[in-house]
């Protein structure tokens, strides 16, 4: 994924009203794909929620980064495994990645 410039960016979880509030995900990694330094993610300040049509969007981290390109990937946590719960990381639910 391209970054295009520095600044404060969000990512977002989005999906079915019913999905996005019952999915707990595991914390993701954001790692820079020209150093291989890993992004710190933060939790938002407050709960940013979107409701359109029947799908959500939940604010679920924030961090600052440089302009580069990067990689997003899961960090599967053994109790999310053992628990069954479900990985908000897979394709059945989108993520979205905004600039503030």
């Amino acid at each position: 994924m391209l970054i295009p410039a520095k600044g404060t960016y969000s990512i977002w979880l989005s999906g079915p009203n019913s999905s996005v509030n019952s999915i707990a995900p595991s914390k993701p990694r954001l790692v820079n794909d020209e150093t291989g330094k890993e992004v710190e993610l933060s939790n938002p300040l407050g709960e940013s929620t979107v409701t359109v049509n029947g799908n959500t969007r939940v604010k679920i981290y924030t961090f600052e980064t440089e302009a580069g390109s990067y990689t997003i990937s899961a960090k599967r946590m053994k109790q999310d495994r053992e628990d069954g719960k479900r990985n908000a990381w897979s394709k059945s639910n989108r993520k979205r990645i905004c600039r503030l």
